[in-house]
């Protein structure tokens, strides 16, 4: 085919589901063109969604949009369309060729395709399909918007059929992947652009699998992996404005593509009124600025802030979300900070609008030694209470804590204790820990009576002053505080950490011990399915010398279970018999005993259901004992 009306054919472009693209003179009007050209088999909905394409493109006139110019059908009935020639290839061979895009062009691309889109939304049409396959680039670079062939007018719905599900699986939003077609809208599309985005800056798409149907899986499912686990070292703001386009549920996505675009232009150029999010809390940073943070159970600033964050009232969720927060501040009083940055992460990308969801994610970034982070979320919550003076202070002087500015961090709580006398205690607590970074010892202490004054229970107030007397070798005084603080909570951790410490310096092992012991405790108490469960692995493997301390553990965290006992039980009677095989008697007459005192405890714990199991399980324990006489024991 040489020639299709007025337009001489010049080349194959590419081609795709639809059909092909080729290069073309429009002869008449003397200009290069493109023209898509539909497949030879055409259905009657083919033909359908072809019409739809030419009428819902030629709508949206956008210098982001690949312009229609018309439509028609060749002799032999093929209809085509005539589009604005991209000479640049698409965005999706240019991150195949390329890998990750630049962060600010990224941006910038994915900016230009929310306005795109929030033109064509301002004139009722959804894409549905927007992708780096659909999206193609200029000589310039610029990114036009291409590919309406999924885009629907927001008022027709007769075209979709019940249940099925429409788009391309690794771009697609979960309520196209779950096809529940009530819930496309512009939101959709947001998706499309966040997910898009997602790709550039990782050089992959948000979702993967072997199959299709694992990838709508994946997409179902919710959020993808981080992109700062794909891309390290990506700017936190831009990292966050991508999630939110891709939570789960459309209505904690951006509200609409115009919104998003917006939120780009912040993100390129700066607010476009009132002042930056850095200048609104302190001076720019300087270089070299970030010195060592004494982070740590015992000396950095957990005893600080932890009551900060989770001791205020719990942020405005609800269902899911709430249960996930509740998660994340069990595990940092566990101190699995980790872990709870992880489920904070989460709950920003559906809720970035809650200054204290920030603020806590800032004191988890920084139980982690990540600083810059850590401003980063500081500076996110102030954004939100720029009309709140005492928020500001008290968060631009933890902002001058984080940076080692220690005298500018004082005089930033002065102002907040004078401003807001519910929170005294607390900002008396993080003044006194800013004064200790000053040497003031005597001033930290003095502030850390005053904490308790206000609040007798406040057990961070009560560890910094056992950890000030510590550093002096002032046990006996350490000791003194470190009862008081456990007498409000006997399980803290840092106070149970310190006190080991102690106990160990004054010749009392044991105390020691119990103190590391419920520390542990306290650490893995989430984890005694995953103990139990390497423990009766390292069972079957075999492997009896891994297993007995594996055992060990589980009963250490969960010394009220039944199963740890059981199994430890049989990798004891199991090294008895690898003993006394190799003929170290008293070695298999040890480890016969202490399997049976195993076993009895299991059995005395209830871990016997009926009357069968407990006959052959005292047949077991008669074979042991029978085995011990045999060697010699008693």
């Amino acid at each position: 085919m040489k020639q299709i009306g007025p337009y001489r054919i010049e080349g194959l472009l590419g081609s795709g589901g639809m059909g092909q693209v080729y290069r073309a003179h429009d002869e008449a009007l003397d200009r290069p063109v493109a023209i898509k050209l539909l497949g030879d088999a055409l259905s009657l909905e083919d033909w359908e969604r072809y019409r739809r394409e030419a009428r819902l493109t030629a709508s949206v006139r956008h210098p982001h949009v690949v312009g229609v110019h018309g439509a028609g059908r060749t002799p032999v009935g093929q209809p085509y369309l005539v589009l604005d020639l991209v000479e640049g290839g698409s965005l999706h061979d240019r991150i195949r060729a390329q890998g990750k895009l630049p962060p600010r062009q990224a941006a910038q691309l994915a900016r230009d395709l929310a306005d795109a889109l929030h033109a064509a939304h301002a004139q009722g049409v959804l894409h549905r399909d927007v992708k780096p396959h659909n999206v193609l680039l200029d000589a310039k670079g610029r990114a036009l918007l291409a590919d309406f062939g999924l885009a629907r007018s927001e008022d027709l719905n007769s075209l979709t059929v019940s249940g099925e599900v429409v788009g391309t699986p690794a771009y697609m939003a979960p309520e196209q992947a779950l096809a529940r077609h009530a819930q496309v809208g512009p939101q959709t599309d947001v998706y499309g652009v966040g997910a898009t985005l997602y790709a550039m800056l990782c050089g992959e798409p948000p979702h993967s699998g072997s199959t299709t149907a694992e990838v709508l899986q994946a997409v179902a499912r919710g959020a993808p992996p981080r992109i700062g686990e794909r891309a390290p070292g990506l700017d936190p703001a831009l990292e966050a404005l991508c999630m939110r386009c891709l939570a789960r549920e459309p209505a904690h996505r951006f509200p609409s593509a115009g919104a998003l675009r917006d939120a780009l232009d912040d993100y390129l150029f700066g607010p476009r009124s009132g002042e930056s999010r850095v200048s609104m809390l302190a001076a720019p940073r300087r270089a070299g600025a970030w010195g060592p943070l004494a982070l740590g159970v015992l000396l950095g600033a957990a005893g600080v802030w932890l009551p900060a964050r989770f001791d205020a009232e719990p942020p405005a969720l609800e269902g899911e979300l709430r249960d996930r927060h509740w998660r994340a501040v069990d595990r940092s009083k566990r101190g699995d900070h980790e872990g709870a940055r992880d489920d904070l992460d989460q709950l920003l990308v559906d809720r970035p609008d809650l200054a204290q969801l920030w603020f806590e994610r800032a004191g988890e970034r920084l139980e982690l030694k990540d600083p810059e982070g850590a401003l980063f979320d500081l500076e996110r919550a102030a954004s939100f209470t720029v009309g709140d003076p005492w928020s500001v202070r008290y968060l631009r002087a933890l902002v001058h804590y984080t940076r080692d500015e220690w005298a500018a961090a004082i005089a930033d709580f002065d102002e907040a204790l004078a401003l807001r006398p519910s929170y005294y205690a607390q900002a008396l607590v993080q003044r006194g820990l800013t004064k200790e970074k000053l040497g003031d010892g005597d001033g930290a202490l003095a502030d850390y009576a005053r904490a308790l004054e206000q609040d007798p229970r406040h057990t961070s107030a009560r560890l910094r002053r056992a950890i000030v007397y510590f550093e002096r070798g002032d046990f006996a005084a350490s000791r003194t505080e470190l009862e008081a603080a456990l007498a409000v909570d006997p399980e803290h951790p840092p106070s149970r950490q310190l006190r080991a410490r102690i106990r160990l310096k004054q010749g009392d092992a044991e105390g020691s011990l119990a103190d590391n012991e419920a520390v542990l405790r306290a650490a893995l108490k989430g984890e005694v399915e995953a103990l139990l469960g390497r423990g009766e692995a390292l069972l079957q493997l075999r492997r009896w010398a891994e297993a007995e301390p594996a055992c060990e553990l589980a009963v250490l965290v969960d010394p009220e279970g039944v199963d740890g006992y059981l199994l430890r039980g049989v990798a004891r009677q199991s090294l008895g018999e690898l003993a006394q095989n190799a003929g170290r008697v008293e070695e298999a007459v040890a480890y016969y005993r202490r399997s049976i005192a195993d076993k009895l405890e299991y059995r005395e714990r209830g871990g016997l259901k009926d009357a069968e199991s407990r006959a052959l399980f005292d047949d077991q324990l008669r074979m042991l004992e029978e085995r011990i006489r045999q060697l010699g024991g008693r």
